[in-house]
Order: structure tokens, then C-alpha cells, then sequence
């Protein structure tokens, strides 16, 4: 995998219900789950000699043992490469991807006490373990609620054999004990993870220095959900010691738009001789050619994007590089509004950056992949409140229902918009289950 310095160009433009999961985001990571044929997979940490049963342990370390169980009832303990050695690994957590039988293993690794690094790997039961992935990070601060959920989704494209080509994406976050809160891609590729960005993107600063999420000291509340589409994700983080509670839209673009996009910067590159109406010409032209696997209306308008940008930017002297990749954030920005807003609806204005991903494909042809990260909720938390227990959020992410619970009632406020509705209270107790009313606040409130 090559992958790009992931400038950030602005452009404007912790829920209880279970999310999709084969062809969008999976579920919740837990420590068990079903896959296919019957098989079961079971994630624990323990001595080394503990895990594969020869002794009670205690010498060696610790390591990360995947039991596999057969209908059958029959095991196999898999020890995690790398991971029996005399560091102690904590927290082990999987999901499973069914699309691919594929479990994938997240875990937090404390070596001599101090040294703490998250590790993934996958797991076949045909292929056996991939290698196993150290997440850049400081490794001198806490690792703290790390979480991660798998997107998979077709790109859009087909390969030499014309069959649709697909791509798994691990989207991973967690928090350090200085206050940050990180996020970094992770891309499977011919049964290899690679992070698709050198080093983790803070997201507590995102949107401007002046927004930081958290900071030394505090303890926010940090949730990565499913979103509402299928190849979406959700942060969303309250954080109580600035007395602001936030989310973050992830959302990963068709593979179609990002070749459009390749596709208009090319062309620039390739017309840099031509005089400024033909340039443009070839822009729009290498869209309708290349955007055949798009809707006829969405290629002429990103065409037809094209080709103002080129008329309006290309000036005098300008270099034919800079324009071609000024083009190219132009048409990823067109042609994410177009996805997710349709052709009729109103722009939205809140802020989205977006972020270009590329990697090794058939033939070491360069593949681009690409990122919009949008701020989807941002509000200041009611004042006089009593301190939040539970954070309910909207499938999109851009509303949120504050939760405190009560011996034999929930009492709740709804944020929607730009304002916080009243306290209200619902009942629990022999008619209803303390989950079951919790289930129905998230259920009425999951769309804003």
C-alpha cells in the first residue's frame, strides 16, 4: 500500500440499536460472536500456558488466544503472533464479518508497564492470522475506550474480469490520557491490514483549534456507532469538562467518484499545453467518459463542475499540478453533496473536510480512496444538569437524547436543531424492563 500525506483541504459543504452488518457497518465488538458454518470465535487475554492449557501460567506474560469452536463442539485455541512475549496484553475485543469469514481482533498492548500500543489483526480460518498491526500513537499515553467497527462496500468499479470489486475498512477510535481523540483507517487488502494514513488524525481538533473535544485530565464519554448509511460511521464524544457534547460523520465516498475525480486531475495534467477552453473541454469530456457507472444527471452536473472550476481557476501562471489537484478536491466535494444530498436537495453548510486515501490495486495500479469527515452535531450542554450517565444518539449522528436513570424511572432531554426540549421521564419497573424503555427513547428520537 503507498500512502499520501493526508493534507486536509476545507471544503463547506453511542446508540443501543444494533447497526447493519454485511455490506455496511458491522456491530458492536464484543468478545464472542457466531460466524459462519456454526463456528464460534471467543477472544481472551491470559497467561500464555493458561491459554493453551498446560498449566496454571503466571511466568511467560501475557498473549491473545482466539478459540475457535466448530457446530460440533470442537476447538482449536490460535495464539495471536507476537503476542507470547513478557508483555501483558489487556482488553482483547473481535467482530466478526460474515461477507468475508473474517474475524478481526483489537487489543491494547503494556509493555514494561509503560509502553502502551493498540495492535489489530485479522483472522481466516483458511488463511490463519494476518500480520499483526501496531497503531501509530504516543506510546507513553493511556489507551482508553478504544473501539472499532468494519465497513465493507463494492467500489463501484469492476476488475480485469469485469467483476465488481469490494473493500474492507477498519475504522478505529480511542482516546489518550492527554486528552486527545484519534482516528485512523485501516484497509484489508489481499488478506494484509495496512493503515491507509501515517499517523492518526486527532479529531478533537478537527474542526479548528478553538473545538478541542477534551482535554488533560477529564473523562468523556466516546462512542463509534454505525451511521445511516451504509458505508457510514459515527463518533460522537461528550465531554463534560468543557460542558459540550459533539459527533463526527465518517463516511466512506463511492470508489466511482474518486475515480471521476482522478480522472478530472488527469486530464489537467494531460491538457496542461491545450489554451484554457479546451482544457476545460477535455476535463468535462474525461468525466462523461470515465462516469458511465453513475447516474446520467449526477455525471453532467459533476462534469459540468468540472469544467467551470477549470475556466474560473486556471489563471495565468498558475501550475498545471495545483490546478489538476484543486480540481480534483473540487469534484470530491461535488460529488459527495451529490451522494448523500441527492440532486434536489438543499446544500448542507456544515463543515466537512475530506480526506484522500490511496493504495495498491491490481497490477500496482494506484487506487484512490476517499474520506468525508463532517460535523454532524455540535451543541452546548444544558447548564444545571446533573452529570449525563448515557448518551443516546440519532442514527445520523446529528441529534442526541442525555440520559440519567433513576431507581424506577428514566428521565431524558431530546436535542434537536439548535435547541434542548424539557426534561422528560418514562417509567420503569414489572411492565418494562429498564432496557426495553431505554430501546423505546432510542427508537422515537432515531431520526432528527
Amino acid at each position: 500500500m503507498r500512502v499520501m500525506n493526508h493534507a486536509l483541504a476545507w471544503l463547506t459543504g453511542l446508540a443501543l440499536l444494533a447497526g447493519p452488518v454485511a455490506g455496511s457497518a458491522s456491530g458492536a465488538a464484543g468478545d464472542t460472536s457466531l460466524g459462519r458454518d456454526g463456528y464460534t470465535y471467543q477472544v481472551r487475554s491470559d497467561s500464555y500456558e493458561r491459554l493453551i492449557g498446560i498449566g496454571i501460567g503466571g511466568e511467560s506474560g501475557g498473549a491473545v488466544g482466539l478459540t475457535v469452536t466448530s457446530a460440533l463442539g470442537k476447538k482449536q485455541v490460535f495464539i495471536v503472533p507476537g503476542t507470547e512475549d513478557f508483555g501483558w496484553e489487556y482488553s482483547p475485543r473481535l467482530i466478526y464479518v460474515e461477507g468475508i469469514d473474517t474475524a478481526f481482533l483489537l487489543w491494547d498492548d503494556l509493555t514494561n508497564g509503560i509502553h502502551s500500543e493498540l495492535k489489530l489483526a485479522s483472522f481466516n480460518r483458511h488463511a490463519g492470522f494476518s500480520e499483526v498491526l501496531t497503531l501509530a500513537g504516543s506510546t507513553f499515553a493511556q489507551k482508553l475506550d478504544p473501539q472499532f467497527l468494519v465497513v465493507r462496500d463494492e467500489i463501484g468499479l469492476t476488475d480485469e474480469d469485469g467483476i465488481p470489486t469490494e473493500r474492507t475498512f477498519v475504522h478505529l477510535v480511542w482516546r489518550e490520557d492527554s486528552g486527545a481523540v484519534l482516528y485512523c483507517p485501516v484497509l484489508l487488502s489481499d488478506g494484509s491490514l495496512e493503515p491507509a494514513i501515517a499517523q492518526p488524525l486527532r479529531l478533537d481538533t478537527l474542526f479548528g483549534p478553538g473545538n478541542a473535544i477534551a482535554g488533560p485530565g477529564v473523562d468523556p464519554l466516546l462512542e463509534l456507532r454505525p451511521g445511516a448509511g451504509p458505508r457510514e460511521v459515527v463518533v460522537g464524544v461528550l465531554d463534560p469538562a468543557a460542558g459540550r457534547i459533539r459527533s463526527i460523520e465518517i463516511r466512506l465516498l463511492p470508489g466511482s467518484i474518486s475515480e471521476l475525480a482522478n480522472g478530472a486531475r488527469d486530464s489537467v495534467l494531460a491538457g496542461a499545453a491545450l489554451d484554457l477552453p479546451a482544457l476545460a473541454s477535455a476535463a468535462r469530456a474525461h468525466i462523461i467518459n470515465v462516469g458511465r457507472v453513475l447516474h446520467p444527471l449526477s455525471v453532467a452536473g459533476l462534469a459540468a463542475a468540472a469544467e467551470s472550476f477549470v475556466l474560473e481557476n486556471a489563471g495565468v501562471g498558475q501550475a498545471p499540478v495545483g490546478l489538476a489537484d484543486a480540481a480534483r478536491a473540487h469534484i470530491i466535494n461535488v460529488g459527495a453533496r451529490l451522494d448523500r444530498e441527492g440532486l434536489t436537495r438543499a446544500h448542507d453548510p456544515r463543515p466537512s473536510r475530506y480526506l484522500e486515501l490511496t493504495t495498491e490495486g491490481i497490477g500496482s495500479q494506484v487506487r484512490s480512496h476517499d474520506l468525508e469527515l463532517r460535523s454532524t452535531f455540535d451543541r452546548q450542554l444544558p447548564a444545571g444538569d446533573a452529570p449525563i450517565e448515557r448518551v443516546l444518539w440519532s442514527a445520523d449522528g446529528a441529534g442526541a437524547v442525555l440520559v440519567w436513570i433513576g431507581e424506577y424511572s428514566v428521565t431524558y432531554r431530546v436535542g434537536r436543531g439548535q435547541l434542548w426540549s424539557e426534561l422528560r421521564e418514562l417509567a420503569y419497573g414489572s411492565d418494562r424492563s429498564l432496557d426495553e424503555v431505554l430501546a423505546l427513547i432510542a427508537e422515537s428520537n432515531r431520526s432528527f
